[in-house]
């Protein structure tokens, strides 16, 4: 392996663009933890490295993935750089084990030793591998993707709760936590949908999709349910945190389901490859953008300070 070939693995495999949405969740989660303590929202300096703790355990995920499903994806995608024999498993190890070096160290950090942090970092861990495992009912979870999907997702609640102790070791414990973690259960699985519709021409035997498991039909309009779901979500989680709906929210998240919407009928109607991307594509911009008006109206109802 070089450092070209890895740049390369990345590029493919974890792009720096999903970054954004790294970072974005982050924000989101720690500010709605700090939340829970009367007075302005304070920031500082400190919570940055908390960015590269949450960017390593999703770089943590895509490791494990690319073991899981490695025999499969050989048949499926032979012309992807670990498949190649660019990257190998045995150097996607050594990455993985420094994300957690990353990941256990910072969480240690912010906690001055072992405290609420680190537990919720352990717990998302511990599931991380269940799901490596595919909770060992691999074939029952590959012929019903819905149920893979769903137990997936629970990893995100975990995460939402572990970011939001490092703003405050209270977070837990507020319902703001845990309608976020909720909102986040469902753009994940949004998310995680969108990039899993293919034309008819691209499906695969050995690659899931939504669109092979459920048809083109069907897949379209659970993921329109799932954003529906995703605008309740945000509409509530606004509500606890700010108790009221800003119009910038509200707007947001309008404008985010009319696009979802309508790049899926798209999709529904005429199901070719520039469709599927649009639907990845739409799903994305809408998700951020209504988890950004979020953070917005979070922000300015409760105001920021910076130390």
């Amino acid at each position: 392996m070089t450092r070209t070939h890895l740049a390369e693995w990345a590029h493919e495999r974890f792009p720096l663009g999903n970054g954004v949405f790294f970072v974005l969740l982050y924000v989101l989660a720690l500010v709605v933890g700090r939340s829970v303590v009367s007075g302005p929202i304070v920031l500082s300096w400190h919570d940055l490295p908390g960015v590269a703790a949450l960017w390593s355990f999703f770089l943590w995920l895509r490791v494990l993935d690319e073991h899981k499903d490695f025999e499969n994806d050989r048949v499926a995608h032979p012309q992807r750089v670990l498949q190649r024999g660019l990257v190998t498993l045995g150097d996607l190890r050594v990455v993985g084990a420094a994300a957690l070096v990353v990941q256990l160290v910072l969480s240690l950090w912010i906690d001055g030793g072992i405290g609420l942090v680190t537990v919720w970092w352990l717990a998302a861990f511990v599931w991380s591998l269940l799901m490596a495992r595919e909770f060992f009912v691999r074939d029952w979870l590959r012929r019903h993707l819905m149920w893979y999907a769903l137990s997936h997702m629970v990893v995100m609640l975990l995460l939402v709760a572990w970011v939001a102790t490092m703003g405050a070791r209270v977070a837990a414990r507020s319902p703001a936590t845990w309608t976020l973690a909720a909102l986040v259960f469902a753009s994940g699985l949004a998310f995680e949908m969108g990039r899993k519709m293919r034309a008819p021409e691209h499906e695969h035997p050995l690659a899931d999709s939504y669109t092979q498991a459920l048809g083109v039909r069907a897949a379209t309009l659970v993921l329109s349910a799932v954003i529906a779901i995703v605008l309740g979500l945000t509409m509530v989680t606004t509500v606890v945190v700010s108790e009221r709906v800003p119009l910038l929210v509200f707007a947001a998240g309008v404008v985010g389901l009319a696009l979802a919407l309508a790049v899926l009928t798209q999709f529904r109607q005429r199901p070719v490859p520039a469709a599927a991307k649009r639907v990845e594509a739409g799903v994305g911009l809408s998700i951020l953008a209504m988890h950004g008006a979020l953070l917005a109206s979070v922000l300015y109802a409760r105001s920021i300070s910076w130390r």
